[in-house]
């Protein structure tokens, strides 16, 4: 978790400091022609030639903003600006040789009649010139147009905007600080253990929610940025313009300065004034609950303050990296030291986890981060070999999103999937079992066990069974037969749009599967399907990851729904080979394999479709034969057996209870029949 916050860092800090470094030497190397600069008597005297005017070389014009660039951001003048018109928005155009020259040298045309009889050179280009279509660009503010007043836009525009941002911030961590401090008397009292299960499951939940934490605060960050980048750009130095960025001339001319003017003296000021800003919030907030960590950011406020004071880019740049820097030491290297000190604190963090046979860890610095220091496995050369040139770019795609997109796949299937089950399956779920699941944190790893019998089984126990009822991380992957979702074109658009590549990795049919159309030799597909194993599993060492697996290997297509196909070795060998594992065997029946089918039935009809929980079943004996040196064929065999038999008793569970509601319903009808 450390190595890979630190190349985040290391990353964002190098673009901040290329971003600096780039706008700084545009600024200095590339300066914005005015417009009277490129105002020509005549072709040839800028390099334009006959031959090159009929060809219509484009020449250029820069911003007649220019004098803006030598106004200072002092208090002075930007309270000034405030009560000043707002400069009118710029505009892009082609104008024609002839026209610049007409509006900018209205005696031209009487010097050249005067001198009509004893022409030069240059009038007989110029003559050449205005005939032909020559253009140029310019970016000069519309002229019948008024700016509003910048102060105007402050009070009903930015202020909102800005309050709004500021209002999700302080929401997001005032929800995180008041749940913190609930745990932390939890934790440091006896009534932990006196509440049981129903506290830990509250704390569970809570520590789900908190997933989208990160992301709630970055959207504010981000949104209050944008507010007050808009608010003290009293002088027009920010614009864009797609015409111009597309032509190469315009573009270096006029945007390229342009934008290196915003980037120095806009879009850095505006970052600083926002870094201090959520520091001081964020002090303030967490003041009562982490003094150090609050102290931490109240430093970082105060120097902040005293750095945007000086109106030095270099004193910008050095606050940027050194608070980047000591920030990131405090709060990502200095708690993971084998001794930390007392004074370090985290940010409140509701990370939570509650693995079998261990103790509950509670925050983000007690999960064992050391068991997935080791990189996630990959395929040999070998291995990629039995692979098909469809199979091969599926597998690269979802493999970049598994590893790089974890973020990405948690917003995804967290939000979007997520009201896309609840579209097709939501109005007439019954789950049962809540209370098997419910002590689950954000950081436990899950391995689900079920029944087979539609594509999307597992987005519906995931979405309606386990994230309900749970604190269940929402970064999950489901293995998948790669006969359709990785050798056809469509299956892989489908697998990106509806799960974000969650369905990996793909599982390769055999001649002993039904789909005979589709196998792979014996020898290969076992090759590749053993290095499947081996990525589940090095998938499971990570904290909070969700994997799905369906024992049976393939759809059961079996008219009655309590049929369970015999169990594949593979689940068996994950459950002994992943530790520290909750495995949770469900079985659900009434989820059809048509999906108008099911939206259909999840809006207008009473059938119900049944999620059964079970308890986590236990093989930890089997692990520790297999440590022992035990046959692992034989113990995968017994435990993936142990897992069926757990399903297939949730089925008879619930054959025998629906039973028992039918003669219930039968006994209603007869006594109001009689």
């Amino acid at each position: 978790m450390a190595r890979k916050t630190s190349t985040a860092v290391l990353l964002v800090s190098t673009i901040i400091f290329g971003v600096i470094c780039g706008a700084f030497l545009v600024q200095q190397t590339i300066r914005p022609i005015r417009s009277s600069e490129l105002t020509p008597s005549s072709p040839s005297r800028h390099g334009l030639s006959p031959a090159s005017a009929k060809r219509g070389r484009p020449m250029v014009a820069s911003r007649q903003a220019v004098h803006a660039t030598n106004k200072k951001y002092t208090m002075h003048n930007v309270m000034k600006k405030l009560f000043s018109r707002a400069p009118a928005s710029y505009k892009f155009r082609t104008e024609y040789y002839e026209e610049s020259i007409k509006s900018a040298m209205p005696s031209l045309n009487e010097t050249a009649s005067a001198s009509s009889e004893n022409k030069t050179s240059d009038t007989m280009d110029l003559d050449l010139d205005l005939d032909d279509n020559v253009a140029m660009w310019s970016a000069e503010p519309y002229k019948d147009e008024d700016g509003d007043i910048e102060l105007e836009d402050i009070l009903f525009y930015d202020l909102p905007l800005f309050c709004l941002f500021l209002g999700i911030l302080l929401y997001v961590e005032v929800t995180a600080c008041l749940w913190r401090r609930g745990r932390d008397f939890l934790v440091n009292t006896s009534m932990w253990k006196e509440s049981g299960s129903q506290a830990r499951g509250q704390a569970a939940k809570e520590s789900q929610l908190m997933i989208f934490r990160p992301y709630a605060t970055w959207f504010a960050v981000i949104g209050l940025w944008l507010v007050i980048k808009s608010a003290i750009d009293v002088f027009g130095k920010c614009y864009w313009n797609w015409y111009c960025w597309m032509d190469l001339d315009c573009n270096l001319r006029i945007l390229t300065p342009a934008v290196a003017e915003c980037t120095l003296d806009v879009m850095i000021p505006a970052c600083v004034f926002t870094s201090i800003l959520v520091c001081g919030v964020l002090a303030c907030v967490w003041c009562f609950t982490r003094p150090w960590s609050s102290l931490v950011l109240f430093g970082t406020f105060i120097t902040g303050i005293y750095a945007i004071s000086t109106t030095s880019l270099f004193v910008y740049a050095l606050w940027v990296f050194t608070a980047i820097g000591f920030n990131y030491f405090y709060f990502y290297i200095l708690p993971y030291v084998a001794e930390s000190p007392s004074w370090c604190e985290d940010l409140g963090s509701l990370a939570l986890s509650n693995p079998p046979d261990c103790e509950m860890r509670d925050g983000d610095r007690q999960q064992n981060w050391e068991a997935c220091a080791e990189p996630v496995e990959d395929p040999t050369r070998e291995e990629m070999s039995v692979l098909s040139w469809t199979e091969t770019a599926g597998w690269y795609v979802a493999d970049f999103f598994q590893k790089n997109m974890r973020d990405w796949r948690i917003l995804w299937n967290g939000l979007v999937m997520r009201c896309f089950v609840l579209l097709f399956c939501s109005q007439n779920i019954r789950v049962f079992g809540k209370e098997n699941v419910q002590h689950i944190g954000s950081h436990d790893k899950v391995l689900l066990a079920a029944n087979h019998r539609t594509f999307y089984d597992f987005f519906v126990i995931t979405v309606s069974g386990i994230w309900a009822n749970s604190g269940a991380s929402f970064f999950s992957f489901y293995p998948v037969r790669s006969s359709f979702f990785y050798t056809n074109p469509g299956g892989i658009l489908l697998n990106m749009i509806a799960s974000a590549m969650a369905m990996i990795p793909p599982v390769l049919n055999t001649p002993s599967d039904k789909q005979k159309e589709a196998t792979k030799p014996s020898t290969d597909a076992k090759r590749w399907n053993d290095f499947v194993i081996r990525r589940i599993v090095s998938e499971l060492r990570t904290p909070g990851t969700v994997c799905g697996i369906h024992p049976e290997g393939t759809r059961n297509t079996s008219p009655d729904p309590y049929d369970i196909l015999p169990t594949k070795p593979g689940i068996g060998r994950v459950s002994l080979e992943a530790e520290e594992t909750h495995v949770i065997p469900v079985f659900i029946k009434g989820i059809e394999s048509d999906l108008l089918e099911a939206f259909r039935k999840n809006w207008w009809s009473k059938e119900t479709t049944d999620i059964c929980i079970g308890p986590h079943v236990d093989v930890s004996d089997l692990q520790k034969r297999l440590k022992e040196g035990g046959n692992a064929d034989e113990l995968s065999v017994e435990a993936g057996e142990r897992i069926t038999d757990a399903i297939k008793k949730l089925a008879a569970a619930h054959k025998e209870m629906e039973e028992k509601e039918a003669r219930e319903s039968d006994k209603v009808c007869k006594s109001l029949g009689e």
